[in-house]
């Protein structure tokens, strides 16, 4: 049986209490002989075994969610590029000039999103072998939000949707650069994915204590 002693330290440990009869032909008494063995050690590896094996089990959840979401996202893009490719090298002759112009434009933008997503999954598979690194300092959260704006105008123009751009010029957060601008563009991207035509994108932000929360809402 295990069980949890305390010893002259007033330390909690764990120990492995073993007991066996002894057969005695010549004394007629019973005895028993007792081992107490000492399991702090192996307790130790077997919490950081668990421990390592909830943390693996995390990463393996979290890597299968974002395989599914990606597998998704390229799966629609190709379809729209192909429709679009399909279009252009079958009927071209019986499109009109505005229709070539918006199946290029189309494909165009698709194949942005799409160089954008393998650029985060680069992104992510560096992070996870520690092969980026944080490199934080002050930025300015309104001029950040507003080049990531400009980049992604082309997709919001396309669906006729409007971004509004409401953080304060004077906000500053100290932040890796890099990391910031793929998590706002990322919000941004899928507020203008998800929104109807005609819709509206608005960032914002309010300052809690030492952070600066920053909302990407959408209609």
């Amino acid at each position: 049986v295990e069980l949890t002693v305390i010893n002259k330290y007033k330390r909690l440990f764990t120990v492995l209490l073993e007991s066996i009869q002894l057969q005695d032909s010549i004394e007629s008494s019973q005895k028993c002989q007792i081992a107490v063995i000492d399991l702090t050690e192996r307790k130790k590896a077997e919490d950081s075994i668990n421990r390592y094996s909830e943390e693996l089990k995390k990463l393996n959840n979290t890597k299968d969610k974002l395989f599914s979401i990606i597998a998704h996202d390229l799966r629609s893009s190709l379809q729209v590029l192909m429709g679009s490719s399909n279009l252009l090298a079958t009927e071209i002759e019986n499109l009109s000039h505005e229709e070539i112009i918006y199946l290029s434009r189309e494909s165009n933008t698709t194949l942005n999103n799409l160089y954008k997503l393998l650029e985060n999954l680069l992104f992510w598979s560096m992070l996870q072998r520690d092969m980026i690194k944080h490199n934080p300092k002050n930025l300015n959260l309104h001029f950040t939000a507003n080049k990531i704006i400009e980049s992604l105008k082309p997709a919001a123009s396309n669906k006729n949707i409007s971004i509004s751009n409401n953080l304060d010029e004077k906000t500053f957060v100290y932040a890796d650069d890099d990391m910031l601008q793929r998590i706002i563009q990322n919000l941004i991207t899928n507020a203008i994915k998800f929104t109807h035509s005609g819709g509206h994108v608005i960032i914002s932000s309010i300052s809690k204590n030492d952070f600066i929360e920053v909302s990407i809402k959408d209609t």
